[in-house]
């Protein structure tokens, strides 16, 4: 009876550490490092553009746009972003076929952010592709 109760201590308190523990570990590794890990995009769903580049939960996002039609049109990436007030923003390529346009976009922690390609004459957009969530 006695060697029951005592072993049956040392699971209690074996499960008890273990479960605190768990709870350290889970406390070093939780939203901070979360937080930073990035994710990546890559895509072209519209036709001459291709477009890709990495984002996080801090909206920082690097992103690359690239004209891959020699056609006359360029290429770019709209931004629609809401962090209190509502609002879009552009950048083209123009550069022709084969050109790439990086850049970087940092917005608030607290910001909705996605992004899509479009298609440009004269650097007025014409078509568009598809909403991507970013942040």
């Amino acid at each position: 009876m006695r060697v029951q109760q005592s072993l049956g201590k040392r699971l209690v308190r074996s499960a008890v550490a273990l479960g605190l523990g768990t709870v350290l570990v889970a406390l070093a590794n939780g939203p901070a490092s979360a937080a930073t890990a990035a994710w990546s995009w890559d895509r072209a769903d519209i036709a001459g553009v291709y477009d890709w580049g990495t984002t996080n939960a801090y909206c920082d996002i690097p992103y690359n746009v690239k004209d891959t039609r020699a056609d006359g049109y360029g290429a770019g990436l709209e931004f629609w972003i809401n962090d209190g007030r509502d609002r879009r923003e552009r950048v083209t390529n123009t550069g022709g076929s084969g050109t790439t346009v990086s850049g970087r976009k940092n917005y608030a922690d607290n910001a909705a952010v996605s992004v899509r390609a479009f298609r440009t004459d004269n650097g007025v957009p014409i078509a568009y592709g598809s909403w991507l969530t970013l942040c």
